[in-house]
């Protein structure tokens, strides 16, 4: 054995095969025990549990990317379609259905039910807004028709005969006699005018 270490090993390389010497030396006994293993056993039995191992690895491996990549499509292709929709939202397109209940219990299911609940609710605001503009424009009409009506109750017939008048007196003594003949007959024709709305 190797002087100066009480314990170790080394590797006697011979004609037929390798051997592994495993030595120790006991202080208390002054003996030395040592151990001779052929070095291929050791090697294949090694080679096997790496190559087990290996395949084992290799196996939980790959049903690890199925499933984690399974996930991925499912929950990529669920947001795809989510963003599919709030496309078509954002272009006012709010008449979106449910293609199929959302019966799971997880994120993405959550956001798809509050997707369709603002979608709902923006339609119902839409047509309320909608209904109210509506309701607005045509009180607007009404208030219009009323203003105008008012003012048409409001001009006098008098009034118009005694402005057409004072018009015509202007113009005789300004000597615009074509000026006279215009509130002469639009005069006459408010008379006109007004006797048959009477009748």
């Amino acid at each position: 054995m190797y002087k100066g270490h009480p314990e170790g090993f080394f590797i006697n390389q011979g004609t037929d095969q390798d051997d592994l010497i495993v030595y120790t030396h006991s202080n208390q006994s002054d003996w030395s025990m040592a151990a001779n293993v052929p070095l291929n056993q050791i090697i294949m039995q090694l080679i096997q549990l790496r190559n087990y191992t290996v395949v084992i690895g290799l196996f939980l491996i790959g049903v690890a990317l199925i499933f984690v990549g399974g996930f991925s499509f499912s929950l990529t292709h669920s947001l795809t379609n989510l963003q599919r929709l709030m496309k078509r939202a954002q272009s006012g397109n709010l008449n979106l259905k449910q293609v199929k209940p959302l019966t799971k219990r997880d994120e993405v299911s959550d956001l798809y039910r509050s997707f369709y609940n603002m979608t709902s609710e923006l339609k119902k605001l839409i047509e309320e807004v909608h209904t109210a503009k509506l309701k607005e424009k045509e009180l607007e009409l009404k208030n219009r028709e009323s203003e105008l009506r008012a003012m048409q109750s409001q001009i006098n017939p008098h009034f118009l005969y005694n402005t057409l008048e004072i018009i015509n007196s202007y113009a005789i003594v300004e000597k615009q006699f074509s000026i006279s003949k215009i509130a002469t007959a639009l005069a006459d024709m408010f008379r006109y005018n007004i006797g048959n709305v009477q009748k």
